[in-house]
Formats: structure tokens, sequence, C-alpha cells
């Protein structure tokens, strides 16, 4: 994804309930994009949450897990 898709994409997150920030990261050498979620609690998304990230990107994930945060700075 280019910079301007994410930029693109941004007033879709914000409408995410529970999303308390987002993360896009990218490695341009390998060919690799991502991001990672932070939600208000260990719930994760709304379960009726559209997937945003597929109307932004026409793709699914390949990849999708759940991390739990232990310790913030």
């Amino acid at each position: 994804m280019s910079n301007a898709e994410v930029r693109g994409s941004l007033n879709l997150w914000r409408r995410v309930d529970g999303l308390v920030v987002k993360y896009w990261i990218s490695n341009p050498e390998l060919g690799l994009w991502g991001a990672v979620s932070v939600w208000e609690d260990c719930a994760g998304p709304p379960t009726d949450m559209t997937n945003v990230g597929l109307a932004v990107t026409g793709r699914h994930p390949c990849i999708k897990t759940t991390w739990n945060v232990e310790i913030a700075l």
C-alpha cells in the first residue's frame, strides 16, 4: 500500500469503535506491509465491524493474529 492509500483510508479507521491506535508498517525492500492495531480491551474489534482493511486494499489479510499487551511504557 502506498502512503497515499493509507492516508485515504484514515476516515474509515477513525469510525471503528474501540480502536485506540493503528500503526501501518512496511518493508519496501521485501514488498511487505501490514498494520498493528491496539484495541480498548481484550475483546478486540467489534464483531459487527466490516473489514475496513478489505475495503481499503481489496484483499483479505494473509496473516491475522491476536496478541496481548503485557507491559506498556
